[in-house]
This record gives C-alpha cells, structure tokens and sequence, in this order.
C-alpha cells in the first residue's frame, strides 16, 4: 500500500476519532461515568492526537524537503506523532490522578525522547 491509502486512512480514522471524541465530550458526564467510557476517551483521544500530528508533521517535513514526498518515511512520522501523542495522554493521566508535577513531566518527556533517539535511524 503506498502513501495515498495510509494517508486515507489515517483520514477516515481522524474523522471517526473526532467525531467519537465529540460525542463523548458532549454527552458523558465524567463526574458520574463509568471506567469503560473513560478508558473509550483516552483511547479515542491518542487515535486522533496521533492521527493529527502524524498528518502535521508528514505536511512540514514535505515542505521542508521542497515537496520530495517520494523520499519521506511515513513511518517515521507516524511514530513521532504516536510519541509525542503518548506525551501529551501520559501528561492528562498524571493529573487526572493529581499526581502531575514538575519533575515527573520531565522525567516522561526525556523518556520518549530516549525512545525517539533509540529508534532513530
């Protein structure tokens, strides 16, 4: 499959996640829900943020590199959108939890850096 059909699916999944996100933003009060929606949320959110950034980040490395988008892994950035995703979701846990400071943001952004330099070609 080449890049137009990953980049057609990656739409159709931004759009089903945006439109399930939207969904449960509106209708679900998280005061009173259960595990399972909560779990359906973070899990709809790190398909649309990844989604998203995979979309962005493949958009400015193509303009960078002058529209060579035959050169360009997807993969590459699929992966740093899945990661910085992780950032962003692993952030929103930690304080869901209230256990969110300084150090601990740190620690788990300098660990999917750690994981970026590791698979890094």
């Amino acid at each position: 499959m080449g890049k137009r059909g990953f980049f057609a699916i990656l739409i159709i999944a931004t759009l089903i996640s945006l439109a399930v996100f939207f969904i449960i933003f509106y209708l679900v009060n998280p005061y009173t829900t259960t595990w399972i929606t909560i779990l359906v949320f973070y899990s709809d959110l790190i398909i649309l943020l990844t989604s998203v950034l995979t979309i962005i980040i493949f958009y400015f490395r193509s303009n960078a590199l002058s529209g060579q988008t035959n050169q360009l892994p997807f993969s590459q950035s699929l992966r740093q959108g899945f990661l910085i995703s992780i950032v962003g979701i692993g952030l929103l846990l930690l304080k869901a939890g209230r256990i969110l400071n300084l150090w601990d943001g740190i620690l788990l952004i300098i660990v999917v850096i750690l994981i970026e330099f590791y698979y890094k070609k």
